[in-house]
Formats: C-alpha cells, structure tokens, sequence
C-alpha cells in the first residue's frame, strides 16, 4: 500500500476561485511570514515544483504498478491518494 498526499493542478478552476484561495492562503502565511518571505518561497518552490492534474497522477501510479488507487481526501487541490499494487 502507498499513501501519497500531493498538491494537484487544478483543471477546471474559476477566476474567482483561484483568487479566493490565493487570498486565504497569505492570510494564513501571514501569520507567520513577512510578504517578503512568502513571495520568495512562492517563486522558489515555483521554479522547483511540477503540478500534476488528478489524470496525471493516475497515470503516474499505473505506470509504477498500481492497480488500484482512489483519493481519501480533497481538501481544494490537496488530495490524499491511497494505492495498491
């Protein structure tokens, strides 16, 4: 069994969506960052950090043997896989 919980690429999103959850998350880093630091670990992490859409990592698990896999948990685009070879 493998457990993964990954951040996902969101296929279909609304505009306004996208800016309601990009507003929660600084008001949420800002309790402990400066917006300097969370900018620079946004563009970090950026330039390091490849997003999959959820057909994508289903392709990823079948391609590393894993017959059976289904999501446990959604949180908007964290997801919680759990698979079985």
């Amino acid at each position: 069994m493998f457990i993964s919980l990954k951040i996902t690429m969101v296929s279909k999103c609304r505009l306004c969506d996208k800016v309601l959850r990009k507003k929660n998350y600084y008001e949420f880093k800002s309790k402990s960052f400066s917006s300097e630091e969370i900018i620079e670990k946004e563009r970090d992490l950026r330039s390091i950090m490849r997003l999959f859409t959820k057909e994508e990592n289903i392709k990823l698990f079948e391609e590393a043997g894993f017959k059976v896999h289904d999501t446990f948990f959604q949180y908007y685009n964290f997801v919680g896989w759990v698979c079985i070879k």
